[in-house]
Parts: structure tokens; C-alpha cells; sequence
């Protein structure tokens, strides 16, 4: 929101379209406020938003799962306690009881969406970008807090954590866009307590499937969604996600439709059948390697049809890394991640 390229009428539609269909849960994964201006036209933003989404939700009784993302404070990638005050507050006053994250922005959701437990972390305390001076004691508080609150859920539910800055590569940039450490430790802090996990994120404005493969653990799938601005020449998208789950409470199928307000023919419905399979993302990385159409398909929607899409899905060294990194290894990742923080 406040964004030259924000589009009021993307936001309309999946908000009406997404809350008639009536859902367990509504995911907000950060990045809601523009912060490419002054702190007072910031707190602008952020206020005209949040009274805009507390309208809306106040005719559901749909839980709200958040996560907060680097433009979500007044100065961007900074976590200096003052700054998350702001937005804290914000968040609180406008959204009251449903906003359950702390001054830290980490918390876990107060209602089992789905049987599942939701717990939201504030990944830019990971970020390369992080400017604050205390970014790796906040980095580590966070870790040590996740830590506590997932010996704490049942053996055998599922976990979803959302997360606005995933844990891999951005194919962008190439490079790691958590710290290689912080990765290596949250990985560490999932194999001590060895529940079925999903990681959900955004901020790449991609639809992008991977696995993160945890040592001791195993694949993890993580789901990166689009964004509902034109920013960076993706048109805006919109998530409708549906899962399954056996009698244990594991997911066995997840499935979800991608909507392009205003592009009816643009949307698109993906399956993932046994997310934790290492065979599902091999076979995944196998048909974009092997199958131009499948390629053609997963490109134009990973991209958001932005106008370039077709040169980039051309280009035999970003199809390669794209296919390389449908699973995120540990070891390959993490060496260049430490060469890179260097």
C-alpha cells in the first residue's frame, strides 16, 4: 500500500473473492506498507492499510496469519527495536486480538487453523540485508524463543511457519538471502524437534516450490507466493490454498490456485502430492528440465506474467538454476552462503 505501482483493485478482488469462499485462515505474508518515503507518510501507509484490512475482517470470523517483511518498517531492512515498536503498535491497535506476534515480531497464531499450528517468525532479523547493530542477538533470540515453542506442540501435528524472507537462493540476485549461520541454526532448531513442517513465504514477488532438505529431518516443502502489487513488473496474484491431510494431521496433498485479478485466463491450479517425498521435487525439477510446455507453464506463473518472462524462461543458465534449487541442499548452500557473508 502507497506504492506508485499498488493496485487497489488486485487487493479489492482477493479480498472479496478470498473471504466469500469463507477460510479456515486469511495469510498476510508481509510487505503490506510501502516504506520508500518519509517516517510520516509511512505511518500514513500503514494506518490506511491496516484500517482497510481491519474493515474487512471485521465481517469473518476467519483467524489472520501474519508475518512481518522488511517493507513493514518505517526504515527498510531494520529491526532497531524503536522501528518494530511502530509498527507493533499499529498492528495492535488496529487489528486487537488478532494480532498476536511480540515487539520482536514472532508469535504463534492462538487457533489451530486447519488442526495445524501457525507460528509466524521475523525473518528480516536473518536477512543480509539487516542493518540494525543488534540484528545476530535478535537473529538468535528468535531462534532460542522457536526453539521453546515447537517442544511445546504435540508430536505428530503439523507446523506451518510462515516466514517473509525465505530460507534460499533468490534467482535474482544468486545469492542466499538468509545468512548461511542462521540458516544452519534454524535448520538445527527443526531437526530437535521433529514435527511435519511447511515453510510459506513471499517477498521474491514469485510463485516459486521447493524443499528444504534439513539434516536429521528431511524435506521440508516451502511454498513461495506472488505479490498483489505490480511492483517489479509482476502483475498481481493471489493465493487460494487448499491442503489435505490424513488421520495423523500430516499433510498429504496440497493444492492451490494462483488468481490474476482482471487476467481470468492467466490463472493457474498446481498440486503438490507427498510434499515430503524427496521423489516429488526430483520428478518436479525433471519435468522443467526435460518438458519445454512444463517449463513454458511454471515460468510465466513463477514470474507473475511479467513482460520479460519469455526471455528469461529462454535462458539456459537461469532455467538451470532454477531447476537446481527446487530442492535447497545444505551443504552446496551453505558453503557458498558463508563464502558470500564474508
Amino acid at each position: 500500500y502507497g506504492n506508485a505501482r499498488y493496485e487497489a483493485g488486485a487487493w479489492h478482488d482477493a479480498f472479496r473473492k478470498g473471504l466469500a469462499a469463507h477460510p479456515d485462515g486469511v495469510i498476510l505474508l508481509g510487505d503490506q506498507a510501502d516504506n520508500k518515503c518519509s517516517h510520516s507518510v509511512f505511518a500514513h501507509h500503514l494506518d490506511a492499510f491496516l484500517t482497510s484490512l481491519a474493515r474487512r475482517l471485521a465481517r469473518v470470523h476467519s483467524p489472520v496469519l501474519l508475518a512481518y517483511g522488511n517493507d513493514d518498517f518505517c526504515n527498510n531492512y531494520q529491526t532497531d527495536p524503536s522501528v518494530l515498536a511502530l509498527t507493533t503498535r499499529a498492528y495492535a491497535r488496529h487489528l486487537g486480538h488478532r494480532c498476536y506476534l511480540d515487539a520482536l515480531g514472532n508469535g504463534v497464531a492462538p487457533t489451530r487453523v486447519g488442526g495445524m499450528t501457525w507460528v509466524s517468525i521475523n525473518s528480516v532479523v536473518f536477512s543480509l540485508l539487516d542493518r540494525y547493530a543488534g540484528r545476530k542477538a535478535q537473529a538468535h533470540r528468535t531462534l532460542v524463543w522457536l526453539a521453546h515453542r515447537l517442544v511445546r506442540v504435540p508430536r505428530g501435528r503439523t507446523v506451518v511457519i510462515l516466514t517473509h524472507i525465505p530460507p534460499c537462493v533468490d534467482l535474482y540476485s544468486n545469492r542466499l538471502s538468509w545468512r548461511a549461520a542462521d540458516l544452519v541454526a534454524f535448520e538445527k532448531v527443526l531437526a530437535q524437534s521433529p514435527h511435519r513442517y511447511v515453510l510459506l513465504a513471499s517477498h521474491y514477488h514469485r510463485n516459486e516450490i521447493h524443499a528444504l532438505d534439513v539434516p536429521g529431518l528431511g524435506m521440508v516443502p516451502l511454498l513461495i507466493t506472488g505479490s498483489l502489487s505490480f511492483k517489479y513488473g509482476t502483475h498481481p496474484n493471489w493465493r487460494e490454498q487448499t491442503w489435505t491431510l490424513d488421520g495423523s494431521g500430516q499433510v498429504t496433498r496440497m493444492a492451490w490456485t494462483q488468481h490474476y485479478p482482471g487476467h481470468s485466463q492467466w490463472n493457474v491450479s498446481r498440486t503438490l502430492v507427498s510434499p515430503y517425498a524427496v521423489s516429488t521435487y526430483s520428478a518436479l525439477a525433471a519435468r522443467l528440465q526435460h518438458e519445454p510446455e512444463a517449463l513454458r507453464r511454471y515460468m510465466e506463473n513463477l514470474y507473475g506474467h511479467n513482460r520479460d518472462w519469455k526471455n528469461w524462461a529462454t535462458d539456459p543458465v537461469r532455467c538451470r538454476r532454477l531447476e537446481d534449487d527446487i530442492v535447497v541442499l545444505p551443504s552446496t548452500l551453505h558453503r557458498a552462503g558463508r563464502k558470500r557473508d564474508r
